[in-house]
C-alpha cells in the first residue's frame, strides 16, 4: 500500500492566502453571492461505499483517447489559470479541487485528451489521514488502512457527457486495487443525481445520508 506521508502545502497557498485567492477567483458579485449563501445553510450527501474486489471486469468507455497524469506543481498552477475562465458553479467546485492541493494532499490526476485537461479527481489513500484530521476532519472521516477515497471530481464543460467520471473512476480504483486496498468511500451532493448514478453502476452502494451545515462561512458534517 502507498506510504507516503504527503507535502507541505504551497507556500504561496497559506490558508489566508488561499481564501484571498479564492475570493479573487470567484470575481466580487460572485464572492458576495456565496457568502450570502454561508451565512446559513444546510445541505446533504450521501456516503457512498464500494468494493475494489466487485469493480467492473472492463473500464467502461469513453469518448477520446488520453493519459491518466499525476498531477505536479506545474499542473495545479494552469489549472489555477483556467478559474476565470468558467461560470459560478464550475468555479466553485474547481476551487474546491485546487484546495486540496493548497492543504498539503497527494495524488490528484488529471485526464488530457489532444493535449487538454479534459477531467480531474483527487484519489486520497491513508497516508493521508494526517492532512484530513488537521484539516478536513469536519468534512470527512479518517480512512481505514485498506481504503481509500475518491474526491473533487471536475469535468470541464466541453468534455461532459464523454463518460470519463466513470471511466476515469474505475482506472483510479483499479490502480487503488494493485496497491492492496480493498475498500473506497466518497461523498455526493444529494442533488448530484447524475454523478451518484455513475457511482451506482460501477458498484458503489449507498450507506448513509449526512447533513451539512455552513454557518457565517464555518462548514461541518454530521459524521
Amino acid at each position: 500500500m502507498d506510504a507516503s506521508h504527503g507535502r507541505s502545502p504551497p507556500a504561496a497557498l497559506t490558508k489566508v492566502a488561499w481564501r484571498w485567492q479564492s475570493l479573487r477567483q470567484m470575481g466580487l458579485g460572485n464572492a458576495v453571492h456565496l457568502a450570502a449563501k454561508n451565512v446559513a445553510y444546510v445541505d446533504h450527501y450521501y456516503v457512498l461505499r464500494g468494493n475494489l474486489s466487485a469493480l467492473p471486469p472492463d473500464t467502461p468507455k469513453r469518448l477520446g483517447t488520453g493519459e491518466l497524469q499525476l498531477l505536479g506543481e506545474a499542473d495545479m498552477k494552469d489549472i489555477v489559470a483556467l478559474v476565470p475562465t468558467l461560470g459560478l458553479y464550475d468555479r466553485r467546485r474547481l476551487l474546491s479541487f485546487l484546495r486540496f492541493w493548497a492543504d498539503g494532499f497527494e495524488h490528484g490526476y488529471a485526464l488530457r485528451i489532444d493535449g487538454t485537461l479534459a477531467y480531474l479527481q483527487w484519489l486520497v489513500r491513508p497516508s493521508m489521514n494526517n492532512l484530513i484530521h488537521q484539516r478536513c476532519r469536519r468534512r470527512y472521516r479518517l480512512l481505514r488502512p485498506d481504503e481509500v477515497m475518491l474526491e473533487n471530481a471536475f469535468t470541464f464543460p466541453a468534455y461532459r457527457g464523454w463518460g470519463l467520471l466513470p471511466s476515469v473512476s474505475v482506472e483510479l480504483l483499479k490502480k487503488a486495487r494493485e496497491e492492496g486496498f480493498t475498500r473506497v468511500v466518497c461523498y455526493v451532493r444529494k442533488d448530484g443525481t447524475q454523478v451518484l448514478n455513475h457511482f451506482l453502476r460501477i458498484g458503489f452502494k449507498i450507506t448513509e445520508l449526512i447533513p451539512e451545515f455552513r454557518v457565517l462561512g464555518y462548514v461541518w458534517r454530521r459524521l
